[in-house]
């Protein structure tokens, strides 16, 4: 059996003196390889199809949102609502989720998502919802793993313009390479 998040708690307190204990939260983050690996490919071939460079925290943590959704349903439906709910009741937890299901729904879904409302206020709900959480770089950068995401298949054309018309640099990009221009939807 394998080292546990107690234990390693454990041994950070006999490392640092109790002082330093006292004044730093040790926060132990428990991943399972069986998802977490997939994820991190996935992140490599969205990122590089994408051309978009992330930093090592937001591959991070778009990895980490990848292994949850593998776990558990995504619920698109209702962020803003769900948003709000976590606001209200102070839980990182919660507004960490609806961050998750923001941006596997804009990524892997937006067609669901746009039924609903334009992509750009769910872009704003996914940035509000890491804020809250108080994971403020994967806020910033909310719409670069959106679109290293929305690159996990290779887009044909059409696919590219919808892309571009939600706001896709890269996807405006490519298509600026094939004489096309974009104009953003009304």
């Amino acid at each position: 059996m394998g080292i546990t998040g107690r234990d390693l708690k454990k041994i950070a307190c006999e490392i640092f003196a109790p002082w330093q204990h006292d004044l730093m939260p040790i926060v132990i983050v428990a991943t399972d390889d069986t998802y977490l690996g997939p994820a991190r490919d996935l992140v490599a071939t969205g990122t590089e199809r994408s051309g978009v460079p992330l930093s090592e925290a937001l591959r991070q943590s778009l990895a980490l949102a990848i292994a949850r959704a593998m776990r558990r349903p995504v619920d698109p439906d209702r962020l803003t609502w769900r948003l709000a709910l976590a606001r209200e009741r102070g839980t990182e937890r919660d507004a960490l989720e609806v961050a998750e299901d923001c941006l596997i729904s804009l990524g892997l879904f937006p067609e669901r998502v746009r039924r609903v409302g334009p992509i750009p206020a769910y872009v704003g709900v996914g940035r509000a919802a890491y804020q809250a959480a108080g994971h403020l770089e994967p806020a910033y950068g909310f719409h670069l793993m959106v679109e290293a995401l929305r690159f996990l298949a290779e887009p044909d054309r059409t696919r590219l313009l919808d892309l571009a018309r939600d706001g896709s640099v890269a996807a405006a990009h490519r298509l600026r390479g094939q004489g096309v221009i974009v104009l953003p939807r009304r």
